[in-house]
């Protein structure tokens, strides 16, 4: 199972976007999410994606989280994930932060099962006084366990050339 949302704020300023799931992927089964976001340049939205999900064993899933449209505002992404025997998640967060932008990303596997593997990536680009704090983590609870966490952060000073 594939998903693709955008979610678009063109125009917004004061507004919460808050979402929270519950993802349950089972035995054998795919599943990928994939959520772009499109903002104003005025930063004035808060924009909180929560979810909880466990991978049955076998199973597999992908998450992606995009915004570079726009300006960010606020940010917390809090993801957490249990999995099973011989299952695989991948979370990716890409994000560019500018002005004053606040941008927070909390991405937890726990490879429960003997052969589980994830990753945890971030790429995250902040202009001017945009800030971040990004915490991946991965416990391996079984044996073979992989996984990887990767964050990169780029801050760089915007002056008249790109905005």
């Amino acid at each position: 199972m594939k998903f693709l949302a955008h979610c678009s704020f063109p125009n917004a300023e004061g507004i919460k976007h808050i979402m929270k799931s519950k993802v349950i992927v089972g035995e054998n089964a795919e599943m990928s999410y994939v959520e772009e976001h499109y903002h104003s340049q005025n930063g004035r939205i808060f924009v909180y994606p929560y979810s909880r999900g466990e991978i049955k064993k076998g199973g597999k899933f992908f998450e992606e989280f995009k915004l570079s449209k726009g300006r960010v505002g606020k940010l917390k992404i809090d993801y957490e994930v249990k999995q099973g025997e011989n299952s695989s998640c991948g979370l990716l967060a890409k994000i560019y932060g500018k002005s004053d932008d606040k941008i927070e990303v909390r991405e937890s596997l726990y490879l429960n099962g003997s052969y589980a593997s994830g990753t945890a990536k971030s790429r995250i680009v902040l202009a001017d006084n945009a800030f971040c704090n990004v915490l991946g983590e991965i416990t391996g609870n079984a044996p073979y366990a992989r996984g990887l966490t990767e964050n990169e952060a780029v801050n760089f000073i915007v002056n008249g050339l790109l905005k």
